[in-house]
């Protein structure tokens, strides 16, 4: 399962409401990376993982920094 459709079926139960539950797409990424191999899950480059992100997001998440 893709690291994005792994994300947008996750269950988080109490996580859900946490601030920035859309960065679970980047964090599968990494985390196939580790487990599979980079041969297997290369790493994906920042432009994707954004576009993955504001997907999951439902659009451009706010910058509060």
């Amino acid at each position: 399962m893709p690291p994005l459709q792994a994300a947008e079926e996750a269950d988080l139960g109490a996580f859900a409401e946490l601030l920035d539950s859309e960065r679970l797409a980047p964090n599968l990424h990494r985390a196939y990376g580790e487990l599979g191999g980079t041969a297997q899950y290369p790493p994906a480059g920042v432009d994707h993982l954004f576009a993955e992100l504001v997907d999951l997001h439902g659009g451009v998440p706010d910058c509060r920094a």
